[in-house]
């Protein structure tokens, strides 16, 4: 009797195991679902609060993939993109290495500012993406993709 239980309740463990996993894959096929505009996409910021970013300018470039934002600036800055509503935010804020980079420290602390005081909207178009909350608006234009 004793080993009919233990069959029954390692069924049980079993059963509720592969739930719990197919219902986060549910969840991350929701998360998908959100950034498929954004997968894979990578693009160059354009201009940070008007200023605007060009000529003899480092390239400011973002990429996003499966969910994740990776940028470089000065630093290389990394995080977990969420979706809240029509907003999107860092799911733990934006981490980043620590070098000292003079002309390239205020941009890139607008950056990190804009997903690490919580919520961010977004207007993505083809060939732009628009990100922004109270405070600042960052312009990104994407790379058009040259592997045909």
């Amino acid at each position: 009797m004793k080993k009919v239980i233990y069959i029954i309740i390692v069924v049980l463990i079993v059963f509720l195991i592969i739930r719990f996993i197919n219902n986060d894959n549910k969840k991350e096929l929701v998360k998908d679902n959100i950034f498929h505009n954004f997968d894979g996409n990578s693009y160059i910021i354009s201009s940070i609060n008007d200023k605007e970013l060009s000529g003899n300018e480092v390239n400011y470039k973002v990429e996003f993939e499966n969910g994740n934002i990776h940028a470089k600036i000065c630093n290389n800055i990394n995080g977990q993109i969420i979706s809240v509503g029509d907003k999107i935010k860092a799911s733990n804020g934006l981490i980043s290495t620590m070098m000292f980079c003079d002309a390239l420290m205020e941009d890139e602390a607008l950056f990190l500012d804009l997903f690490n005081k919580g919520e961010v909207n977004y207007n993505l178009t083809d060939k732009m993406l628009t990100l922004s909350n109270e405070s600042s608006v960052i312009v990104l234009n994407k790379i058009e993709n040259t592997n045909n």
